[in-house]
Order: C-alpha cells, then structure tokens, then sequence
C-alpha cells in the first residue's frame, strides 16, 4: 500500500511498461527496486486517430467527382439511376426499347451481393479456419524458445518409438507436399541417430526437430492426445523451441550446411505467416544464395543426386517466399528469388535416387 502523502503516477512506469508486468506507480516502482534499475515515467502515445472508415471515403470520392463534373458543365443527374447492364443479363435484339423494358429485372441480378449481411460479404478470417488450424496456435517469443527450458537439446528429443511415430506421419502427410528430403536416406540416418541423442549430429538434429514440429501441425488434438497422451499445443510448443534450439546451435545464421538449410525451411512451413518465419525466409535465401543453389545445375563437381536434392530445395524457397510475402508487412522489401538459372526438379520418386548414382533417372511421365 502506498503512504497516504504519497502520489501515485497514472501509467506505469517505462521499464515494467516494456516488460509488460504490473507496476505499483510509485517512485521509484518495486519492481525497479529489486532489479536496481532507473526508475522513470513516459507519458504514453496519445491513441492513433480513427482511420476513416471505407464507406466515408467512398463517399468523399464520389463526392470530388460530382464537384470535377459540375465545375466542367457536366449534367450527371440524368444519369444517377441508370444500372449498367450485367454480363449475366441476355442482350436483346429489339433494341433500346427492349432493353429499358427489362430494366426492372436488372436490379435483382446487380443488388444480390448489396442483399448480404455483413458477417458474409466480409467474413473474420479466423473464423473461416478449421479449429486444429496450427496458425490459430501461435508460436511463443523467441526468446523463450531459446531459454525458457532447462532441458539441453538432446533432452528434448522423444522416445525412440515417438520418433518412429512421428517420422512415419512425415513420410505420409508431409512430404508428399514437400519433397525436400530424401526418404530412403533420412530414414536410415535417423535410425542410427535415435538410440544416442547425446551424439546427434547438429544439422541432423535441427532437421529431425523440424521433422517433429510438421508431423505435430499435421496431426489433431485428437490423435496427439491419443499417441503422446498430451494436448497439442503443448506438442507444437515444445518442439518448435527444440527446431529454433537445435538450430542455434547448428550456427544457422552463418552456415553453409545443406541440412541446416533444409531445417530451416521445414520449421518455417510449420507457420510461414509468423512475423519470424517472415525474417528466416530473408536468411534462407540468402543463405541459399551463397550456397549457389540457384545456380546449381551448373555445377560440375556435383553427383547428380546432390544436384537434384538441392533444385528440390530451392523450387520450395521459392514457392515458400512468394507465401511468406502475401503475408508480410507492407512496403517491406524482402531478398529477392527472382535470379536462377535452375531446371525444374525431375518427376521421378525417391526409390529412382541414390547419393551414389552417376547419370539422371529417367522420368516418369505420370504422378510421383
């Protein structure tokens, strides 16, 4: 309680503003006092003004252009109840008099969309996705991602038979969208690396928490609760901070590592509307830049395996850039996928590749 003499501010003060934690007002607060931090009051910004709402601005317009039309001596009175013909509406061989006599069936076929409520015309987003949407599960700060856990990295994985699990709900739900690893090659890495977690490879750890996070968003509560007896948002939670983890510690803003950079790309197809997937998308392809993957199928001194894994992989930064972009913020200007001189990836399946293979499989003319 504070003294009766003393004053109270009307806003908290700056730092336990930023901290967004509650503030006693004093001066100096309690929180500053046990933090020993400087304790001062900013009054906050005063609320934006209303933006004009599109009806007003509507009208404003139509109103600038009826004064343009008068000042020029222009009569648009005889015309304010003409309706333009529909493309619907059949035109007719009688001519003018025909078409003013079917004039009161117009308005039917122009004013349908004016007959909807609002809830219709203009539907929330949010509500027109499905429940187990995993957008509507938000991703935590990423800051807490990184350090709210006490656990290291490798005891984040799950059990073996989870990892099993959730590696065949991958291969199934997942990848046939993806098509940015190869199958018979990853799975047999992931079973050598799951009976010892301690000596996991970095990048290959990065790409299993990856692995964990897409199999989660392509699962429903149900099945989540079902197989891991837990719900999942919790699920998404903890493994989305073990892929940022496992990436941090895999070097992913200087590396060069081909599977660090398909972790990457994976943990962003989890959520590619976050505003962090907007900044990994940036490194991704910058990275993938350096790397040369947009030039590859020029390079020599590549297997043709390694050629057709990595055009894979750039076609889906690609596509996931374009995605990220319809989502950003505006007026931001992100790197550029524009420049490649890149083939297509081949329609072939992951039984025609091997890393050991010399000469291009031949392609498949149906579905693969």
């Amino acid at each position: 309680m504070a003294s009766l003499g003393e004053e109270l501010k009307k806003y908290a003060c700056t730092i336990c503003a930023r901290r967004k934690v509650k503030c006693d007002k004093r001066q100096p607060c309690s929180n500053c006092c046990k933090t020993q931090a400087q304790c001062s009051y900013e009054a906050p910004q005063p609320p934006r003004p209303r933006k004009r709402a599109a009806d007003e601005d509507l009208l404003a317009r139509l109103a600038q252009y009826e004064k343009l039309m008068q000042d020029n001596g222009i009569d648009y009175k005889q015309h304010a109840n003409v309706w333009v013909p529909s493309q619907l509406t059949p035109k007719s061989e009688k001519g003018d008099s025909a078409a003013t006599e079917s004039t009161a069936s117009i308005p039917t076929e122009l004013c349908l969309w004016s007959r909807l409520t609002p809830e219709l015309k203009y539907p929330p987003i949010l509500c027109l996705r499905h429940k187990e949407d995993p957008f509507l599960h938000p991703s935590p700060p990423f800051h807490s991602m990184l350090f709210d856990s006490e656990l290291s990295v490798h005891e984040l994985h799950p059990e073996p038979k989870q990892i099993f699990f959730l590696w065949q709900k991958f291969v199934d739900s997942v990848n046939p969208l993806i098509k940015i690893v190869h199958v018979p090659t990853l799975q047999k890495r992931i079973l050598d690396a799951v009976w010892d977690p301690v000596n996991i490879p970095k990048p290959l750890s990065a790409l299993m928490f990856a692995v964990y996070t897409l199999s989660i968003t392509a699962m429903s509560s149900e099945e989540c609760l079902t197989s891991f007896g837990e719900d999942r948002g919790s699920l998404l939670t903890r493994y989305r901070s073990g892929t940022v983890r496992a990436l941090a510690e895999a070097d992913f803003l200087t590396t060069r590592d081909f599977e660090v950079l398909q972790a990457m790309t994976l943990f962003i197809f989890a959520n590619p509307e976050s505003e962090l997937s907007g900044t990994l998308i940036t490194i991704v392809i910058r990275t993938g830049q350096i790397m040369g993957l947009h030039k590859i199928d020029s390079d020599t001194k590549l297997s043709f395996f390694d050629k057709e894994m990595r055009i894979r992989l750039w076609w889906q930064i690609k596509g996931l850039d374009a995605r990220v972009r319809a989502h950003g913020t505006p007026m931001i200007k992100l790197a550029k996928t524009d420049s490649s001189d890149n083939r297509l990836p081949f329609n072939i399946n992951d039984a025609d590749l091997h890393p050991d293979m010399l000469e291009p499989a031949v392609e498949h003319t149906g579905p693969t």
